[in-house]
């Protein structure tokens, strides 16, 4: 949706402007019913962090193991992505634990 005088798209911002009011009568809803949202909101904003620190480590490992691959002479590949493609296996020793990527069968 664009403002035709301005020439502005303004449809991204009005679908999280959307989720937002939405989220804020759930919760509003809620608290008059009287649910404590205050604990929940603090578990899952652990929950949120552990999975963020999670995938966060998950992405380094996978930059190390391409790393490593196109560091490596003996393979034509240049990342993991193209070890499955080509249906190898490689083993990468990273940090303290040695990776083994193969393709599934």
């Amino acid at each position: 949706m664009e403002l035709l005088f301005l020439g502005l798209d303004v449809s991204g911002w009005l679908t999280g402007a959307g989720a937002v009011v939405i989220i804020g009568i759930i919760v509003t809803i809620l608290r008059k019913k009287g649910i404590n949202i205050k604990k929940y909101l603090g578990l899952a904003s652990v929950i949120t962090k552990e999975l963020g620190e999670a995938f966060l480590e998950t992405s380094d490992v996978f930059a190390a193991a391409d790393n490593a691959i196109r560091e490596d002479g003996h393979l034509k590949e240049n990342s993991v992505k193209d070890i499955l493609k080509e249906g190898k296996e490689a083993i990468i020793e990273w940090k303290d634990v040695i990776l083994i990527i193969k393709p599934k069968r």
